[in-house]
């Protein structure tokens, strides 16, 4: 057992902070009823049309249509226009299976149906390769969800919409842009598309908002305080700091006293530092009474019916647990509804409830039927022993056999039982960044494009041809290892602020802007160094400028054409990058340009020349014997003095734009 970093997770569900502006409500009610029907790959979970609420459609519509209305009047009211220019459907596919797009979501594959080539299990077994795949959501119906708009903006800026979201910048033109979201735009379901929404009955919509309100109130006050909602809804649309007065009304009281206390004080003293506090409290003060009359005011402007709905609505969120997955305002500081499992393999199997169910009465029996139908264990009990607001609320999520035996494996491996401080492992400091480092590369997905420790390179499965996939990042024990190739510094900057077409610009693919922090980016930079098991802060040591070793390094870059395949001032194959046809790119390699900004000279002279074929199987680098084989002329035929020379002069190729750190001593 190992004492692994804690992280700290986002919400797995998108963001309905400005969900207005980028659905509809019809579309909204649809996803809600059944979310698989749309999407098949999803992991929302179904909440209506279960073992407690399939006998109640009424009920049902009214509390989905309660939820939509609620996220649709507390949403930010963003409009997106037209991209600027139109968007070319044809071009759009091509593009999304050219950037990348293909390795974080699918269009139309169901999740069980995806497996991986014979190639790719030679880097990632099945479910490691649906995750990869599955990152993004499914692509398909995209355009029965939202619009052209909305998807070129969201293309151009994800974290504009949404800061957390994992989906990152592809720094796409407008263009660009405009042609997929173009393309995502015709992806359609006909059959949500022409589905109905049933319209909701008012009665039932009274008597589900009294049920509510007399949790609280007596029957006689609910049946008044259902036309008198005002200030039970008002809340929800004033912002999250105001919020805090309607929790503790007595907070702005105290804060208009403490004003009074200060004018006076200052009257006394004349301290300007008191005068600078009662005028920064008093400006406070104006400014929260200001956003609560701006709230009332919103209230005020909606019909009875809308009331009701959004004070259900809300209801209904905290009852489900929707903030949970999904940033929803009103509910920042809302606690998890759901059980503690930490320890629940001990609970003892007297403490589990199988209702009228007639399975094996042991927990693995129990948490397994859980996983399949949450609501079974209300079958019997429904309106006679509990009433709609007792029953049973975990809802039904889309996993697989295989999948519900994985979750039974872990929560019932969570026990109570407490290890000696010397039981478990302790992780040196290197290896707890490695594990930082793996988590991050996980969140982050970078297996889907690259292949990391030996594993990854799913995006090879989407048809991106042989020589056109990204490159190795690490590979397996005794391969390449990021942190001993790339100088620290260049991957820091480079981990921030990619630059398309950079390192190898004959990819389609693109390495994206996940618009990384500086520790986020640390800690990259740190798992591929201790990963590698390289020296760590690393000084790069000066290249020899003697005219006679860059000269001879000089005469070996062109006996071995070096600049035939590699990059050098924007040419390869004696021709510009923009005249080399499309069956020629897969020859080519890394611009050499850059090289003094990106490698380090020790890797170069002593891993990389020696023996590339071993570090990176199947690399197009040839394996030269240096020596006296292939020079004997060239430094006295010494192989290891001609790989430091070539090295150097292609180090030199940069160095007017790379200082060179001191020597290590």
């Amino acid at each position: 057992e190992l004492n692994i970093p804690l992280r700290t997770l986002r919400k797995p569900g998108p963001s309905l902070y400005k969900i207005a502006g980028k659905t509809n409500k019809d579309w909204t009610r649809k996803w809600l009823a059944d979310p698989v029907a749309f999407r098949p790959n999803t992991y929302m979970p179904k909440f209506w049309g279960l073992d407690n609420n399939q006998h109640t459609p009424l009920r049902n519509e009214v509390e989905m249509n309660a939820i939509t209305e609620f996220l649709f009047a507390v949403s930010e009211q963003d409009s997106y226009p037209p991209p600027p220019v139109a968007g070319d459907i044809a071009r759009g596919r091509e593009l999304v299976q050219e950037v990348g797009c293909l390795a974080c979501h699918v269009i139309d594959e169901k999740l069980t149906d995806l497996k991986p080539t014979k190639e790719i299990r030679a880097y990632l077994d099945r479910t490691e390769y649906q995750r990869a795949r599955s990152q993004g959501p499914q692509l398909g119906g995209t355009g029965s969800k939202t619009s052209v708009n909305w998807l070129y903006a969201w293309l151009k800026d994800p974290k504009k919409y949404h800061p957390e979201t994992k989906m990152p910048n592809l720094r796409l033109s407008d263009q660009e842009a405009a042609d997929i979201a173009s393309y995502l735009a015709s992806l359609r379901r006909p059959k949500t598309d022409a589905q109905s929404v049933p319209v909701v009955d008012d009665d039932e919509l009274d008597r589900v908002t009294l049920e509510y309100l007399q949790v609280t109130l007596p029957r006689r006050l609910a049946e008044e305080k259902i036309h008198q909602l005002d200030d039970l809804i008002e809340p929800y649309f004033a912002d999250t700091e105001v919020m805090a007065y309607y929790t503790d009304p007595t907070r702005l009281v105290r804060e208009e006293a403490q004003v009074t206390a200060l004018r006076k004080e200052y009257e006394e003293t004349y301290d300007d530092a008191i005068q600078r506090k009662m005028e920064q409290v008093a400006a406070g003060v104006k400014q929260t009474k200001a956003k609560m009359a701006a709230a009332k005011q919103r209230v005020a402007a909606l019909t009875p019916q809308e009331k009701k709905n959004i004070y259900l609505g809300g209801k209904l969120i905290d009852r489900y647990g929707c903030y949970a997955c999904h940033n929803i305002h009103g509910f920042e500081n809302a606690k998890p509804i759901g059980t503690e499992l930490s320890e629940w393999g001990s609970k003892t199997v007297d403490k589990l409830d199988f209702g009228l169910l007639d399975i094996p009465k042991d927990r693995i029996s129990w948490l397994k039927q859980k996983l399949k139908a949450p609501r079974s264990y209300d079958i019997g009990r429904i309106g006679i022993t509990r009433s709609p607001q007792e029953y049973l609320k975990m809802p039904k999520f889309n996993l697989t056999e295989e999948q519900m035996d994985q979750i039974v494996t872990v929560v019932t491996g969570m026990t109570n039982e407490k290890l000696s401080p010397k039981q478990p492992r302790q992780l040196t400091p290197a290896e707890h960044m490695i594990e930082r480092g793996r988590w991050m590369v996980k969140e982050l997905n970078c297996t889907g494009c690259h292949q990391i420790e030996g594993k990854g390179w799913a995006i090879r499965a989407t048809g991106v041809p042989t020589g056109m996939e990204p490159p190795m990042v690490s590979g397996k024990p005794g391969q390449l290892r990021q942190g001993q190739r790339t100088n620290p510094d260049w991957l820091f900057r480079f981990l921030q602020h990619p630059i398309t077409g950079e390192v190898r610009p004959w990819l389609k693919s693109r390495m994206p802007t996940f618009g990384l922090t500086d520790a986020e980016a640390n800690v990259l930079v740190k798992y591929f160094a201790y990963e590698g098991r390289a020296q760590f802060p690393y000084q790069s040591p000066q290249i020899n400028t003697d005219p006679a070793h860059l000269a001879a390094g000089k005469q070996l870059f062109e006996q071995l054409k070096c600049a035939l395949c590699h990059i050098v001032e924007g040419k390869a194959l004696g021709k510009p990058l923009a005249e080399i046809p499309a069956e020629d790119l897969p020859r080519l390699a890394p611009n050499l340009t850059i090289a003094a900004q990106r490698l380090q000279r020790d890797w170069l002279v002593n891993k990389w020349l020696p023996d590339p074929l071993n570090l990176v199987p199947g690399t197009r680098m040839p394996q030269f014997e240096y020596g006296a084989t292939i020079a004997p002329n060239i430094l006295g035929g010494d192989g290891q003095k001609q790989r430091e020379a070539l090295v150097d002069y292609v180090l030199s190729l940069g160095a007017a734009d790379h200082t060179a750190a001191v020597p290590v001593q």
